[in-house]
């Protein structure tokens, strides 16, 4: 430390060792924020996939195209290869466990997506393809098949009698006195009707009194007359018609007719009750039949008949189901919840199965609407156990993508905070290096013109020595 290349050579060496210090730091930093850029960009881009991955979701809902899998295949095929990319940046950084989670998440949704995209195609969401063609097949004929059911006539009239209320017995009931008739004929040939019609009418009659409808039986099969439909029974008509109930009467649940019967220019007036029978198929009885009490008040030429009306609507039913499915199909598409959608397919379906055979008597007709049913019924099963795994597979997928969101937004927040730490880093150790080189150097600086000077000063002196020697 005496010599002053000593101290030169030190001095030099402080400034090395500081710029070496300083250039490895900036060198370290600049490949650490260089790898989080790559990282953050790779992150951009998967996150830019995903987001148009939501939009081809979104497009599938409205057109059913399962073309937009196809571009979401490729996406995720861009994701894992990004996050793949990133991962190569990643190694020793805090963040690396997240981009692993990341890449393990692309791998989940980007399986899931194409056992979706093969359950979707043999599914099928269009007429003509995957299973959903087999359940669409028969819709033609089943249409033209109804078509042709609807032109048989709903209303059939039953047998017309005349109760002679002059010539009937009377029968004394709580204080009053009835005519009492039976009406009983055959039921006529055709099938199942909903509706059994009781009614009364006549030409110019004009009678006001009370009518009491028991023991309605279709052979020997009685009509439980509490468990009438009351609703039904409250649409009865009829210019002769004043009130129409269920009531009791001589110990016997009856159906109560209020009349207002009026000759008027003798034109026929008429009342017609409607009595709920859907739950009988009149087409297995063979007869009608019911005891008919009429107050004693007026005693004119009634006639009685009964009809049938009202056949299973099929073709309501049939739209209903398509609208059904319709909403069912969007929902299971989207992933969301079905609620009941699937039970009340089945039900209706199955009801129009039922029904098929007994509003025709055309065997034809009733053959193709139960082979279409039935068909229809097959591959509804088969399409619900397809979308079973279907909405497993969206479910786990929005769980999936969920997830995705929230893990790079950790890998770029971990960024954000390691660039800003190692930009603090950075600057203390340029200020704490800079500091400590200045004052090295400056110290050296010293003690290198301490020592210039001191030699200086001692070379002067040997030569003021010299001097005066030789003047000597």
């Amino acid at each position: 430390m005496r010599s002053i290349k000593t101290k030169l050579i030190m001095l030099g060496a402080v400034s090395i060792v500081c710029t070496i210090i300083l250039g490895l730091v900036g060198i370290f930093i600049m490949n650490s924020n260089n790898a989080n850029n790559q990282v953050l960009n790779d992150i951009n881009n998967i996150n830019l996939k995903q987001n148009e991955n939501t939009t081809q979701e979104t497009s599938f809902l409205y057109d059913l195209d399962l073309s937009h899998y196809q571009t979401i295949q490729s996406n995720l095929a861009f994701m894992s290869e990004a996050a793949a990319a990133a991962l190569t940046y990643s190694k020793g950084k805090t963040y690396d466990a997240d981009l692993q989670s990341v890449a393990a998440t692309i791998e989940t949704v980007q399986d899931n997506t194409a056992q979706l995209n093969n359950l979707l195609e043999q599914r099928g969401f269009k007429s003509d393809r995957g299973i959903y063609a087999e359940y669409s097949k028969e819709d033609i004929a089943l249409t033209d098949a109804i078509s042709r059911m609807s032109g048989e006539s709903s209303w059939v009239d039953g047998v017309w009698e005349t109760a002679v209320l002059s010539e009937l017995e009377t029968v004394p009931i709580g204080g009053k006195n009835y005519k009492k008739a039976t009406y009983s004929h055959e039921v006529p040939d055709i099938s199942k009707r909903n509706l059994l019609l009781v009614r009364l009418g006549g030409n110019g009659i004009a009678y006001t009194g009370d009518v009491y409808v028991a023991n309605i039986r279709f052979d020997n099969t009685a009509l439980a007359m509490t468990d009438i439909d009351l609703e039904m029974l409250a649409a009865s008509y009829g210019d002769g018609l004043a009130g129409v109930s269920v009531s009791s009467f001589d110990g016997m649940d009856v159906l109560y007719i209020q009349t207002k019967f009026a000759n008027v220019n003798g034109n026929w007036q008429e009342v017609t009750t409607r009595i709920d029978v859907s739950d009988l198929n009149i087409a297995d009885y063979e007869r009608v039949s019911f005891d008919l009490y009429f107050e004693e008040k007026e005693i004119p030429d009634i006639s009685v008949a009964t009809a049938f009306d009202t056949k299973y609507d099929f073709e309501g039913n049939m739209k209903a189901v398509q609208s059904l499915f319709d909403s069912y199909n969007k929902l299971v598409a989207e992933g969301s919840d079905i609620g009941s959608y699937q039970e009340d397919i089945r039900s209706l379906l199955n009801e129009l199965y039922t029904n098929a055979p007994l509003y025709t008597k055309d065997t034809e007709l009733a053959n193709v609407l139960v082979n279409g049913f039935s068909t229809k019924l097959e591959a509804t099963e088969s399409i619900f156990n397809y979308d079973k795994n279907i909405l497993s597979l969206k479910a786990e997928n929005n769980i999936g993508n969920k997830n995705l969101t929230s893990e790079t937004s950790d890998v770029r927040t971990k960024i954000e905070a390691l660039t800003n730490t190692q930009k603090m880093t950075m600057s203390t150790l340029i200020y704490v290096v800079f500091f400590v080189g200045a004052v090295l150097v400056v110290i050296l600086t010293l003690f290198v013109i301490t020592s210039v000077q001191r030699s200086i000063k001692k070379f002067k002196g040997t030569l003021t020595q010299f001097q005066k020697e030789r003047l000597w």
